[in-house]
């Protein structure tokens, strides 16, 4: 399914539905946005690290290099 089609099904279905069942998709998508809804700390932050690593700072590591760091507790920040 095209996102314009998904968006056509989604609005029509918006456009006809009763009170309670819009509150009901309000409050999912809500929700939802709550869960994955980055903080502007978490924002600055990453934007920070990007920066250090496209200027070729700090240090980057493998999967299996940080996993065996974080299992033997020696993976600062």
């Amino acid at each position: 399914m095209t996102t314009n089609s998904l968006r056509e099904k989604l609005h029509n279905y918006i456009n006809s539905a009763e009170q309670a069942r819009l509150k009901e998709l309000y409050f999912m998508v809500e929700e939802f946005q709550n869960e994955t809804a980055l903080s502007m700390e978490q924002k600055l932050e990453l934007d920070a690290r990007l920066q250090d690593y496209l200027n070729g700072k700090g240090k980057n590591y493998l999967w299996d290099e940080a996993r065996n760091l974080i299992v033997k507790g020696k993976l600062a920040d």
